[in-house]
């Protein structure tokens, strides 16, 4: 199956209308938008993103994070081992090695905590390369404005939330145009039987307390999950990916997230003294991404929502107040075998490394974005907006292109 949506792919093959040095650029240097094709503007102007759409809005300010990982992972989908870069080359490309592509959802959590604003200009950039949008002079001095405002301390802080939420609810909003739904779901409640999310009662701990529930299985459970919760989270993420579980594979990532959360981070905000003021989100952003990976893999597991809404998951699965009864909703939907590590050892089940590295249950049918996107041709491919012709006018020329309509149905 396709990847791509039949227009990304011939925008692709004939390198989006460039040729020569704008070719280079496109290719090497910085991505610049499809050219000879008719854009738009957004479907709601950056300043009224806040009154026309207020719950996009209050999640695009408060959860930001979350908004631009889930952003970029629903319009990446499949390609992110192909096609991911860092900001999605907004700021260049030639600087963005290919090591981020050897694991790149972990390289879009960082981006996505630590450069949150700069995460939120590639995910811009990515929309307006799917779809036929492009920013109006109004909204170019906005965003020069903020950008620049940004850094007058906390004053700037707030301006910066202020913006991404503008920015991320509007790209919402584009998103939902074309695709007719949005990822900003939750998914707290689950059904039989995960059940809803804040539903912890004594008689509905199955079967992870013993089906019925019974002291003896409560008390094997909350020891294997407080002595030994690494081992637990090592085993579940070796069932939630169908593979046995091993050492280095499986338990690897939570120990040297616990050992980047005590050391490495302030050791690399040593070396690098301007990552000082974010060293606390570089400190979590492991155990952050382990987080969401866990809530998403179960909840793939349980067949509860879609693959790519990424929002909900990572959202409960690190606020302090949501994360344990998320965690409790999960084990509610699993037989007790794929977290029992202790069950596991006694068998020999368990090895010291495995044959793959693989930390993410995905769809095997991957959701291909702007399918149903149409692209007109410009009558006059121009440089600049005043070298188009007027309206009316009598100029007629052989070499002028015709305007046809291509879809991608």
């Amino acid at each position: 199956m396709s990847i791509k949506s039949p227009k990304q792919e011939e925008l692709e093959e004939t390198d989006y209308g460039y040729t020569g040095p704008k070719k280079f650029i496109h290719e090497k240097v910085l991505s610049l938008p499809p050219d000879k094709w008719v854009r738009n503007p957004w479907d709601i102007h950056i300043c009224t993103t806040c009154f026309k759409k207020p719950a996009y809005y209050c999640a695009g300010c408060c959860c930001s994070c979350c908004f631009a990982f889930y952003q970029r992972k629903a319009l990446l989908g499949d390609r992110m081992e192909k096609e991911y870069m860092f900001c999605q080359g907004a700021y260049g490309k030639c600087w963005c090695t290919s090591c981020c592509r050897m694991c790149p959802h972990f390289c879009l959590f960082f981006e996505s905590f630590c450069c949150t604003s700069c995460s939120i200009s590639g995910n811009r950039k990515e929309i307006q390369k799917i779809y036929p949008v492009f920013n109006s002079w109004t909204e170019c001095c906005i965003l020069w404005t903020g950008t620049i405002l940004s850094f007058l301390g906390y004053f700037g802080a707030i301006i910066t939330i202020l913006t991404n939420g503008c920015l991320n609810s509007q790209q919402e909003n584009e998103w939902i145009k074309y695709e007719s739904k949005t990822g900003l779901l939750p998914y707290c409640d689950w059904k039989d039987p995960g059940d809803k999310l804040c539903n912890c009662t004594a008689n509905n701990c199955q079967p992870c307390c013993g089906d019925p529930c019974n002291f003896g299985s409560a008390l094997y459970c909350f020891v294997c999950w407080t002595c030994g919760g690494v081992c637990s989270l090592a085993k579940l993420l070796a069932f939630e990916n169908d593979q046995q579980c091993s050492f280095v594979n499986h338990c690897g990532p939570y120990l040297l997230a616990g050992l980047w959360y005590i050391i490495g981070a302030g050791l690399f905000s040593a070396l690098i003294p301007c990552l000082l003021p974010i060293s606390p989100c570089l400190a979590y952003v492991p155990c952050c991404a382990l987080n969401g990976i866990q809530r998403h893999n179960l909840r793939y597991k349980a067949k509860i929502g879609r693959d790519q809404d990424w929002f909900g998951d990572i959202l409960i699965g690190n606020i302090p107040c949501t994360a344990p009864c998320g965690m409790c909703q999960a084990l509610r939907t699993i037989p007790v075998e794929s977290w029992d590590w202790l069950g596991a050892c006694q068998k020999g089940e368990v090895s010291c490394m495995g044959d793959e590295f693989k930390y993410i249950a995905t769809s095997s049918e991957p959701y291909v974005p702007g399918q149903t996107v149409t692209w007109e041709s410009q009558p006059i491919p121009p440089l600049l907006p005043c070298m188009k012709g007027e309206e009316g006018s009598d100029e007629t020329s052989d070499d002028k292109p015709k305007k046809k309509k291509v879809t991608s149905d």
